[in-house]
């Protein structure tokens, strides 16, 4: 790709490893490298090529900010909410990573907040279902899928997160 231009993280090379223990998230994260033999892992990094102050190239990762690690793995919020939302039953949605603790281990779990559009309220009932078969691996799917008929604003006209933090505890 060229300077500046956003793509997808893939790794590949000699060292690589031969994939996950689960099948499933193999087959979803490790293909036949199109560029040469052996394997890639595609990371779910979004990055883009940059030149740096010396002229020379780095590589400056995009999307940490919304990424949090559930079960030992790293999950994109953004891209979860992306697949939600790509549903046409859904007017809107957002996800949030929330920290609990049991037996003095603490843990993180998704929880989505949806807005169905106007009479689809039956639809988000199979959501779970819906996230399983756009692909979304059991640590990336929310553990709770919460349908409302409105996000909760904060006076700047933002969906308050704060208040959807206690809608779910």
């Amino acid at each position: 790709s060229s300077l500046n231009e956003e793509g997808e993280l893939w790794i590949g090379g000699d060292y690589l490893a031969f994939g996950y223990t689960s099948v499933k998230e193999t087959c979803r994260k490790f293909f036949p490298n199109p560029f040469g033999p052996g394997m890639i892992y595609k990371s779910g990094d979004i990055c883009r090529w940059i030149e740096l102050a010396d002229g020379s190239v780095g590589l400056e990762m995009l999307n940490r900010g919304s990424t949090v690690k559930v079960r030992g793995q790293r999950v994109d919020i953004a891209g979860v909410i992306n697949t939600i939302s790509s549903f046409d039953f859904i007017y809107d949605a957002r996800v949030i990573s929330i920290t609990t603790s049991l037996n003095g281990r603490e843990s993180n779990k998704l929880v989505s907040f949806v807005v169905p559009e106007q009479g689809q309220e039956d639809a988000c009932k199979d959501l779970s279902q819906k996230l399983d078969d756009a692909g979304l691996t059991s640590y990336e799917k929310p553990s709770h899928n919460i349908v409302m008929s409105e996000m909760p604003m904060g006076i700047n006209l933002k969906v308050d997160e704060s208040a959807l933090v206690k809608i779910f505890l």
